[in-house]
């Protein structure tokens, strides 16, 4: 199996990407540390109440959100032009909108709500030789996002994990930052490992980064992910039907 580094910039809250460019921020407590190679000057606080966003479903959104970002291949350095990108709702029978990513595979929709928080996930689809990716945020969208997606081509895809594979993520929606100390429940046969210091392995729970990966899901049944914060109450669980042939991302959050 090939360790992949990803880093994965989208869910219900709106993430700044320069939060996840410093791999020391380890939160919730205290404030956001934005400077790259310095830690979070307080310690992890142990405490349910830090997480204010805990269990909070969305129920309003602004009238219109923007769903922007790029599409940027991480294991051979380039942007993936000619992406299309497609906006779901959940259950929908066609998409709510499309559009196809630039030449440096940058792309932007605007998706009116109603006032409504969208429930739904994003489709993008790259020229060949890249699979396809399916991203599912960790709850609602009721917020602009930004989001810098990596895609992989057949053979990496192939050596990570192939049909049934996930990357994800687990945020601290407090602080809007990746989450250390989360432990992540697969479903039934499948097998999370986690990227310590940037190497893929077995043991959790997850570094500074938040990153995870999870083979073995079941492409076409409806899986579910969850697992514990640190402070020990669970995250909440994320369920989604993986595609045959494509790679899952998903966010976590408490």
């Amino acid at each position: 199996m090939r360790a992949l580094a990803i880093v994965l910039l989208a869910g219900a809250c709106s993430i700044p990407e320069k939060h996840f460019d410093n791999g020391q921020i380890d939160a919730p407590a205290g404030t956001i540390d934005t400077a790259p190679g310095t830690p979070d000057a307080s310690p992890f606080d142990a405490n349910s109440a830090a997480f204010p966003c805990r269990g909070v479903v969305p129920t309003t959104a602004p009238p219109n959100l923007t769903f922007q970002g790029q599409v940027f291949d991480p294991l051979h350095g380039n942007m993936v032009g000619g992406t299309t990108i497609q906006l779901w709702q959940r259950g929908g029978a066609s998409p709510l909108l499309t559009t196809t990513a630039d030449a440096n595979g940058h792309f932007s929709l605007t998706l009116p709500t109603g006032g409504q928080p969208v429930d739904g996930y994003a489709h993008f689809i790259p020229p060949a030789p890249y699979v396809e990716t399916w991203v599912y945020p960790a709850e609602k969208v009721d917020k602009d996002l930004t989001i810098t997606i990596f895609v992989f081509q057949s053979p990496d895809w192939m050596n990570f994990g192939g049909n049934g594979s996930l990357i994800g993520i687990a945020i601290d929606c407090s602080e809007v930052a990746s989450l250390a100390g989360v432990t992540v429940n697969g479903p039934t046969g499948s097998t999370v490992t986690y990227f310590q210091g940037g190497v893929q392995q077995a043991g959790g729970p997850t570094d500074q980064t938040g990153l995870f990966a999870i083979t073995g899901l079941i492409p076409g049944a409806t899986n579910t992910v969850g697992g514990n914060a640190p402070d020990g109450p669970p995250m909440r669980d994320l369920s989604f039907t993986p595609q045959p042939n494509s790679l899952t991302q998903i966010l976590l959050m408490p």
